[in-house]
């Protein structure tokens, strides 16, 4: 397929009709076959337009949310500043011109400047070049904190760079409207070739690694959406309402993950292309606004979708100019007409005459960006299949090992199907870092939401500590007080998403070392705003509630961080809250000890030894419960109170254990002297 071939013209547009854009030249392909690949593998010039102004949008957007917490996120002041991230945790084959500066000034200097080109990438103002340094400065301002992004950000730089060599602003742009080109060398309808087929691949590429990285469980019996949405830190009212209905969850859950996998093929589908992929459209922007209807997951809703938006195909557009011209004939109104004289009147007040001069706009993709795309592609690819497990792949003549996805029983031709990107490679004596490139240009990419599975551990935040003045302060949430119970919406406790999901990394285990840089930012940012006073001590809680099949796990308080303010801090060995963690912890247990006491009993194990083999594990728990509570020399009576309810209750659900089922075990109750049944159960 050419890169400049045109799709055959329209009859509808052969008129003069003023809605309808230039045909351009007759570049008639050679074949039916040929005029087939093209509609299958090309983009509509409006659409480009369309995703122009949506991309440049949605970048100006995203520079306003992230305002608030430019001093916390970007600063020298904040949670990653300068030093300790070049020294701890930057990629050695990473760039960022936002590490230039430390200060809040700094940073939205160049947030201002990313702001003046996205304003004129949406005007479609030197529409290549501002594209080029927007995306410039949005891959340095996300390197300087990787750990606030979210899948969305990772997507939005992706169609950032893919788009970076497509016109688009052939429509609906300055640059149309002074080309001074026009009448030689007009834009086609619509336009393919290397660099559309590398965008169209990796917007599938998003579905298909998804679903291939979806091997949990709860994928195949239908119980994965249901515990997505019990996730507190996403969930909105109208998922609980709709996890009320288990037969719709199952529903949801394998649509989901089949349409993942299927969905995708209908942007190219060989039967009439054009209308299945305008179905494909509709589609997919109804799964992702499904998603934004269950979850608050932030910008990843935008920009999927967005990305939908340059497959709308020529023939809604020229249905859409006819409906219009209908409607607007009288007035002589154009849809898609634009002139100089009209930007002139929109511009003339603010912009400089000199910038609105006509010239020439080169709509053409350079003959050495196809063998570029093509490169970048098949990279791309090799780069996703090292999130997928791989086995050994030796090929032949190479001594270096690598590893494929496809089964070992397949011929390595076609296991080079499934090739691993390694880390690095090795010519002669030369190493080759083979993703620095993906690296740099910032193609890392990981597409593992929800995946393998949902996460079951969900809970919020509760960070209490001490000052100076020997004052207790909550360093979490807009409570004066530290406030153990849970918050009637949980994902509101996040000031946004950028806060929620570095919060989200700092529980995860892989960002043990984040915490420490945390807690340094909460020493300086309470002493900044409490003149007189200092923090002295804190202690990071994370109030863990797993998700069970039949309900909710009590909820364990688990210490996260310990930090000191101050040489003074290091003194202090017991905080005035930390009994109530402690307290929190052993009434979970307790109320463990009911659930798994029981457990045998709901398993219907209850003759035999399998009844014995079930409370040997049950008992083995109980001892190791009592054994630790020993050991933390809990000497509060309330506290002890509850380890004797806990051990109560696993002597209750002893004592219906049949006959010689345990050797010592109580006698059974009689059901009719029995009360209520153990709390938990």
């Amino acid at each position: 397929m050419d890169e400049n071939d045109k799709d055959r013209p329209d009859p509808s547009e052969a008129g003069p009709a003023p809605a309808s854009p230039p045909a351009g030249p007759s570049l008639k392909p050679t074949s039916r076959w040929r005029a087939h690949l093209f509609e299958m593998f090309s983009f509509d010039l409006r659409s480009l337009a369309l995703f122009r102004i949506v991309m440049a949008t949605l970048m100006l957007a995203d520079l306003w949310n992230r305002i608030p917490d430019v001093e916390a996120h970007y600063t020298d002041f904040g949670v990653l500043p300068r030093v300790d991230y070049i020294t701890n945790f930057m990629g050695k084959y990473q760039l960022s011109f936002h590490m230039m500066g430390g200060t809040p000034f700094s940073i939205y200097l160049l947030m201002a400047v990313q702001a003046v080109f996205g304003v004129l990438l949406l005007i479609g103002w030197r529409t290549r070049l501002m594209h080029f340094f927007s995306w410039l400065f949005l891959v340095s301002f996300q390197t300087r904190n990787p750990y606030v992004l979210q899948a969305g950000d990772v997507l939005f730089r992706q169609l950032f760079l893919w788009s970076l060599f497509l016109p688009l602003g052939a429509h609906w742009s300055v640059d149309r409207a002074m080309n001074t080109r026009e009448s030689v060398d007009p834009p086609p309808r619509a336009i393919s070739g290397a660099v559309v087929l590398g965008f169209i691949m990796q917007v599938c590429i998003v579905y298909w690694y998804t679903a291939a990285l979806k091997t949990g469980v709860e994928w195949r019996n239908g119980t994965a959406v249901w515990f997505a949405l019990n996730l507190d830190h996403f969930a909105t009212p109208f998922a609980y309402w709709l996890m009320e209905y288990p037969k719709i969850m199952a529903f949801l859950t394998h649509s989901t993950f089949w349409f993942e996998w299927l969905g995708p093929f209908l942007a190219f589908f060989p039967v009439a292309p054009q209308k299945v992929r305008l179905f494909a459209v509709v589609a997919f922007l109804g799964l992702h606004a499904g998603f934004g209807i269950g979850l608050k997951i932030g910008l990843f809703i935008f920009v999927s979708m967005t990305g939908w938006i340059p497959f709308i195909p020529s023939f809604f557009w020229d249905k859409l100019g006819e409906f219009w011209n209908r409607r607007r004939a009288a007035k002589n109104k154009s849809l898609f007409g634009a002139t100089p004289a009209t930007y002139e009147r929109l511009f003339s007040r603010f912009v400089p005459k000199r910038l609105m001069t006509p010239r020439p706009y080169h709509w053409r993709i350079p003959r050495v960006v196809p063998p570029i795309a093509v490169f970048l592609l098949v990279y791309v690819f090799l780069w996703n299949n090292t999130s997928i497990n791989g086995k050994p792949l030796v090929l032949p003549g190479i001594e270096q090992k690598f590893t494929s996805w496809v089964p070992e029983s397949f011929p390595w031709p076609v296991r080079l199907i499934g090739l691993h990107l390694p880390d690095k490679t090795t010519v002669g004596d030369t190493e080759i870092p083979l993703k620095a490139l993906g690296y740099t240009l910032r193609l890392d990419q990981k597409w593992n939401m929800f995946a393998p599975r949902p996460m079951t551990g969900d809970g919020w935040f509760v960070i209490g500590g001490t000052s100076r003045k020997g004052k207790v302060v909550n360093l979490w949430g807009d409570s004066p007080t530290i406030d153990w119970a849970k918050p009637e919406w949980v994902k509101d406790t996040y000031t946004g998403q950028r806060w929620r999901k570095y919060m989200m990394n700092l529980w995860m285990k892989d960002f043990k070392k984040h915490r420490r840089h945390y807690g340094r930012y909460l020493c300086r940012k309470y002493d900044r705003d409490n003149p007189g006073d200092k923090l002295e001590t804190f202690h990071m809680y994370y109030m863990k509630e797993e998700t069970l099949v039949d309900g909710l796990a009590p909820t364990e308080c688990v210490t996260l961080w310990r930090h000191w303010c101050t040489d003074r801090g290091k003194d202090v060995k017991k905080t005035p809250y930390a009994d109530e963690c402690a307290e929190i912890n052993v009434r979970a247990a307790a109320q463990k000890a009911a659930r798994e006491a029981c457990k045998c009993d709901k398993m219907g194990e209850r003759t035999g030894d399998k009844w014995g083999k079930c409370w040997e594990r049950v008992k083995k728990k109980r001892d190791d419960f009592v054994k630790k509570q020993g050991k933390t020399k809990v000497d509060d009576p309330a506290l002890l109170s509850l380890i004797s309810e806990a051990n109560a209750e696993y002597d209750r659900c002893a004592a219906s254990a049949p006959a010689g089922a345990l050797s010592g075990a109580p006698a059974p109750v009689d059901p009719k002297d029995d009360d209520e049944p153990p709390s938990g159960n």
